[in-house]
């Protein structure tokens, strides 16, 4: 199923992307996370707009919790009619992110797969040419197959830029800012600690997603105040 429906789909693109590259298979990768974001752009959208509502009501939320701090029921049942008041609903934020994560997943798998076995051949539709004088190295310098610790760092850091943006655009406090970079660094810690089971390749697709991503921070910006509906 995963073959059919996901793997033989991403590796004619990747096969079409390497071609029209002239066998450039890193910028291929690249370009092929660019695109993957962007095909999750209506599903990031509804993200973004939810995201931005949380960030610009946490003082409300502060005082529901200072107000309430004896009275955790009295405090949901607050927080509960905040949120509806605000048109927040948690449970579409939960599957939106958990749709972005599978498919990230896939992803993940199958730029693993597509870059250990290299006999496309068999995988590709029958219009799709398989790609001569393939290009395993990123700008002649990274080879895609193994880790590279200062790339990942990179990744990691357009990572932080959306959240910057997202904070910023609805004019959070500096201690709140620092608090949610604090909240990430044991996930940082805990990729860099396995820096070694992620390839070139597998963080490039990750970067074409990330810039994706802080573009649509800058076109939603305007969403900070009376487009947040």
């Amino acid at each position: 199923m995963f073959k059919i429906l996901v793997y033989q789909p991403l590796l004619n693109i990747l096969a079409l992307l390497t071609i029209l590259f002239k066998g450039n298979l890193g910028l291929a990768i690249l370009t092929l996370g660019i695109l993957i974001r962007f095909c999750l752009s209506p599903l990031n959208r509804n993200l973004l707009k939810h995201q931005q509502k949380l960030n610009k009501i946490q003082p409300q939320l502060k005082e529901l919790q200072d107000k309430y701090k004896d009275d955790p029921q009295k405090f949901l049942k607050e927080m509960k009619n905040l949120y509806q008041k605000e048109g927040i609903k948690m449970s579409s934020i939960f599957k939106v992110m958990l749709w972005q994560m599978l498919l990230l997943i896939l992803f993940f798998i199958f730029i693993k797969q597509a870059i250990l076995n290299t006999n496309w051949g068999p995988d590709l539709y029958s219009f799709v040419k398989m790609p001569e004088n393939i290009n395993f190295t990123f700008m002649n310098v990274l080879n895609l197959k193994e880790p590279n610790l200062y790339l990942l760092v990179l990744y990691f850091i357009l990572t932080l830029i959306p959240t910057f943006l997202q904070l910023k655009t609805t004019n959070q406090k500096i201690k709140n800012i620092i608090s949610t970079f604090i909240f990430l660094i044991p996930i940082f810690v805990l990729f860099l600690s396995k820096w070694q089971d992620f390839s070139v390749a597998v963080i490039l697709s990750w970067i074409g997603m990330s810039l994706v991503l802080i573009i649509e921070i800058f076109i939603f910006k305007p969403l900070k105040e009376n487009t947040i509906k």
